[in-house]
């Protein structure tokens, strides 16, 4: 039973990701990684489970999993939809953001670069709220 209505309650998530990828290509990568982060605190919270995001800044890929009492699962597995001429960049390759059921998160920074701009993203370590600020 349990299984089931975290299945059923799963699939908001998976369809706010697929508006997020490859569409067509994002002029906006901040944003859209902005929107992806705040999406996956909202999920936590709303549903009481712990959601683990990882992002590849190389390639824009990313997967999503929860877990909490109902069990463990597949949120989303997609990408970001960055236009070449940007790029995101991530100190040691896949960033990595665990957001909690309380609100709190640990995570990465990410940089987004755009020519000569940059745009730090980062993300409240006791809100779990994503900000992005120029470099």
């Amino acid at each position: 039973m349990a299984a089931v209505l975290f299945a059923l309650a799963s699939a908001a998530v998976p369809a706010f990701a697929g508006r997020l990828v490859r569409h067509g290509v994002s002029e906006r990568p901040t944003e859209s990684l902005l929107a992806l982060l705040s999406a996956m605190r909202r999920t936590a919270v709303e549903r009481g489970v712990t959601v683990t995001l990882v992002l590849d800044p190389a390639t824009g890929r990313f997967r999503a999993d929860s877990a909490g009492a109902a069990g463990r699962g597949v949120l989303a597995d997609s990408a970001l939809a960055v236009a070449s001429s940007r790029t995101l960049v991530a100190d040691g390759g896949r960033a990595r953001f665990v957001f909690h059921a309380s609100g709190e998160a640990a995570a990465d920074s990410m940089i987004v670069r755009d020519g000569q701009a940059r745009m730090l993203v980062l993300v409240d370590p006791r809100t779990g709220a994503a900000k992005a600020w120029q470099r």
